[in-house]
């Protein structure tokens, strides 16, 4: 049987993008549930980055670097 580590292996090497925010009326439940992930997997030791597309940045991301999106 596979441990959860070797799964997590796959992703040290890639950004995982945390989706968060947004325009809508839950907006703020989204900032904090992505708020949360984002802290798991950043202890869990891989690279995270949070977006948002409510924000000019997040049109500017470059979409290539990014290895997984989390919603």
């Amino acid at each position: 049987m596979r441990s959860s580590e070797d799964s997590i292996e796959k992703y040290k090497k890639k950004t995982i993008a945390v989706i968060g925010g947004g325009i809508s009326l839950e907006r703020e439940v989204s900032l904090r549930s992505a708020k949360n992930v984002f802290d798991t997997l950043t202890k869990m030791g891989l690279n995270v980055c949070n977006l948002d597309p409510a924000t000019p940045d997040f049109f500017t991301t470059d979409f290539d670097k990014i290895g997984r999106a989390h919603v």
